[in-house]
């Protein structure tokens, strides 16, 4: 369902009250309240914008939106734009940004490569895998194949990284191209 284009909502809020050291407390209370909201996609946008006021010149500015319309690569790719308009403004002059890929000249680019190159690379990267991931399923044909799991045990794994752990496994991610989420999935 692709819905009518709307308006983006954007929240003013104004903390201006609130204790300083209690603004903080309140950001992430909001956060995670919002985390925990998600979206309903069916009847509000997927994105929406706040701007809190936390004192007489100072803002923080939230930004929320469902993985269904941007994931963290591009978000990070739409807020350097974001904090380029902004210092431009700020310096009284017009921001000068890259134009902006379109998707039918990806389409292209694929178009030209090949369907002989594309398999090519697809078998040298996947060179060593026997049998294909099992993925879990609750839809019967699978499971009648895979079991109920899908031939893996499903199952949640924490641990915590210390800021050097974590720098390391952005600036690995970042190599590849890929998200922290993304790359420790793999």
């Amino acid at each position: 369902v692709i819905h009518k284009p709307g308006s983006t909502p954007i929240d003013y809020l104004d903390w201006r009250d609130v204790p300083a050291e209690q603004q903080e407390p309140h950001l992430q209370a909001l956060l995670k309240s919002e985390r925990e909201a998600g979206f309903a996609l069916l009847d509000q946008p997927p994105f929406h914008l706040r701007l809190i006021r936390v004192d007489e010149a100072r803002y923080w500015f939230m930004m929320s939106n469902h993985h269904i319309l941007i994931d963290a690569w591009c978000r990070s790719l739409l807020m350097n734009d974001f904090f380029d308009i902004y210092t431009a403004l700020g310096e009284g002059r017009d921001a000068q940004l890259a134009p902006a890929p379109r998707y039918r000249d990806y389409i292209g680019w694929l178009q030209r490569r090949g369907l002989t190159q594309a398999r090519d690379w697809w078998r040298e990267n996947l060179r060593g895998f026997e049998r294909p991931t099992p993925i879990p399923s609750d839809r019967p044909f699978l499971r009648e194949h895979a079991g109920d799991s899908g031939g893996m045990v499903v199952g949640d794994c924490y641990t915590r990284l210390d800021e050097r752990d974590g720098a390391h496994l952005r600036e690995l991610a970042q190599q590849h191209q890929l998200t922290v989420n993304t790359f420790a999935q793999a």
